[in-house]
């Protein structure tokens, strides 16, 4: 099972995933609306921002083809930054209640995210060693 391919995933859980296309900077979701589903990058980049209480906008990362964002809208309320499109772009979208219960229910997907997470600490912690 591996959530960068949705036609490997349990019927259930693949029937339930959305496709969208984004053009160059439209934004997929903003800082504190409600965290309704994570999402992996099919073609294209996002650009992750947060903006401060100044309104000050504050890159975070930038994610390509191939990763995933919005992980911590499985365990949040609202989405901590603003994803928006650098290129035409096309997401995969995973509904976040379908998710979760999958991810309870299949061992082998709930492996595949953590390993999704444990990718995104590794590179997180190699940025902050450069810098």
């Amino acid at each position: 099972m591996n959530l960068l391919k949705p036609e490997s995933l349990p019927p259930a859980l693949s029937q339930g995933v959305i496709f969208q296309n984004l053009v160059a900077e439209q934004k997929l979701f903003y800082q504190v609306n409600s965290a309704s589903s994570f999402f992996v990058v099919e073609t294209g980049r996002f650009k992750l921002v947060h903006y401060t209480q100044s309104g000050k906008m504050v890159t975070l990362q930038v994610v390509r083809a191939g990763e995933s964002l919005a992980e911590s809208a499985l365990f949040s309320t609202v989405y901590p930054y603003t994803a928006i499109a650098k290129v035409a772009s096309r997401v995969i979208f995973y509904p976040k209640q379908l998710l979760l219960s999958s991810l309870c229910l299949y061992p082998d997907l709930a492996e595949n995210f953590m390993t999704i997470l444990v990718r995104h600490i590794h590179s997180l912690r190699v940025r902050l060693e450069w810098r």
